[in-house]
């Protein structure tokens, strides 16, 4: 059987997320309103900044939508302050859409507008339900209780820049069949399986976390790069470590 993530509570060790030291702004814009607005032209736009980045891509639902996000360093101290809604509730790793309060509205437009590009902040400050996601990670030291076993994000939760929760779930997917092909018993199979899952979800997890600390919390003065110097950047940052992402732009 495969759970989601609320297994993790009921049937395996009961852990809490770690706070990592940044949130993310977020909300979602309907294509249809954002007519001539140049960001549409792209399917993926990135953009730096000192101690952040930030990411607009489009994703399909009843219609086109421009899913936006910005990254912000905020102490563990403030965290608490941030995450309280409009009416009051505190909450611990997010606030949803409809229920940011003024000051949180008037916080995401003015940082959007001192450090993003004008078109694209103006689409920011137009976003109609913001959200709040306060990034956190959690690294389980086992994957399956008896038959049950925990599948993609259910297995974890890791830092949200390797953009990876559906393809890792597929991989998972796809070597939990080749080891029960593979082996006698269902048994022996799972356990060969969970140890494969546990180090490749630590070799996850650490990439998340060394592209996190180098893209927030330690970024370099993007001003002074050029290509050659990002590529340097990029090489020793990653130390070797490989990422679906450049791999797949690399071969081709």
């Amino acid at each position: 059987m495969v759970f989601t993530p609320w297994a993790v509570k009921y049937y395996f060790l009961i852990l809490k997320p770690d706070y990592v030291g940044y949130i993310a702004w977020r909300g979602l814009q309907p294509f249809a309103i954002l007519a001539n607005n140049p960001i549409t032209n792209s399917e993926l736009s990135y953009y730096v900044y000192e101690h952040g980045h930030s990411v607009a891509f489009s994703i399909m639902q009843s219609e086109k939508y421009l899913n936006w996000l910005i990254y912000e360093k905020v102490s563990a101290t403030d965290l608490a302050n941030l995450l309280k809604d409009k009416n009051g509730q505190q909450h611990s790793h997010s606030i949803a859409p409809g229920l940011l309060t003024t000051e949180h509205l008037q916080h995401l437009q003015q940082l959007a507008m001192d450090i993003l590009p004008e078109n694209f902040a103006k689409t920011i400050c137009k976003t109609t339900s913001p959200f709040i996601q306060a990034i956190h990670e959690l690294n389980l030291d086992k994957h399956r209780q008896n038959r049950l076993i925990l599948l993609g994000d259910a297995a974890g939760v890791l830092r949200p820049h390797i953009a990876s929760g559906a393809t890792q779930a597929l991989r998972a997917a796809i070597s939990l069949r080749e080891t029960l092909q593979s082996n006698n018993t269902i048994d022996a199979a799972l356990t060969e399986w969970e140890s494969k899952e546990i180090t490749a979800r630590q070799q996850l997890a650490k990439l998340a976390e060394i592209m996190g600390d180098a893209l927030v919390l330690n970024s370099p003065s993007w001003q002074q790069m050029d290509q050659a110097k990002m590529d340097q950047w990029w090489k020793c940052m990653m130390q070797g470590r490989q990422w679906y992402v450049t791999d797949y732009e690399d071969a081709n």
